[in-house]
């Protein structure tokens, strides 16, 4: 089931998502990189953290385990 996770995840690619991590906090940005481990980079990012602040950032890189 994880590995259909990762395959999902692949196939948004060049699409502009957003990733909910699991401290509630959430990144939305264009998916440029998946990897076998669901790490995740973002570009054109904008973040949100858990009390609400927005930071628009250039790249984000997430590790697969704080993905929620």
């Amino acid at each position: 089931a994880e590995n259909s996770l990762v395959i999902l995840l692949q196939g948004l690619r060049g699409r502009v998502t957003t990733v909910e991590l699991r401290d509630e906090s959430a990144a939305a940005g264009r998916v440029t990189s998946v990897d076998a481990f669901m790490n995740v980079r973002l570009a054109e990012v904008t973040f949100t953290d858990r009390q609400g602040a927005v930071s628009r950032l250039d790249e984000l890189f997430v590790t697969g385990r704080n993905i929620r």
